[in-house]
Formats: C-alpha cells, structure tokens, sequence
C-alpha cells in the first residue's frame, strides 16, 4: 500500500465507510498482486533463455588439397560413365 492509500483507508475506517475501506484496500492489494505478477513473469521470461552452459565453438577448417582431391574424385566418376547402346 502507497502512503496515500494507507491514509485514505486509515480516514475510510475512522468515518466508519466500509466500503470505501474496502475498494481502498482491494485496489492496494491489486496493484501489489499485479506488480509482482508481472516481476515473476519477467523472471520467468529471463530465466527460460538463460543458458548455464558456454556456447561450444566448432572450428571448421578444410584444405585446398582436400577439397581438390574430392572434386577430381567426383570427375573422374563422371568420366566413367559407360555410354547407352541404341
């Protein structure tokens, strides 16, 4: 409860409107509710992509001599090839 509606509760209850106590209170208790709520939501929404574990780094790195070797290994395939008979 703010200052403003724990005075206006305190005046409420002293002029004996109960009502009034009561929106004054229930409208506190909302705000704190609603406050938190949406705290716990942040928290929530934090702690679902948070990730403990380091993200692992792959180093890919691929020789111009390998590379060449599969490319003339797949044209030497292509040269194979036994022609169709008509």
């Amino acid at each position: 409860m703010s200052e403003f509606d724990l005075n206006a509760a305190i005046n409420a209850a002293k002029a004996e409107d109960v009502l009034s106590f009561k929106d004054t209170v229930t409208a506190a208790i909302e705000d704190k509710l609603s406050n938190n709520l949406e705290l716990k939501k942040m928290e929530l929404a934090g702690n679902m992509f948070k990730t403990d574990e380091p993200e692992a780094e792959v180093d890919i790195e691929i020789d111009a001599e390998e590379e060449s070797e599969e490319e003339t290994s797949q044209s030497q395939e292509d040269d194979t090839e036994i022609p169709e008979e008509e």
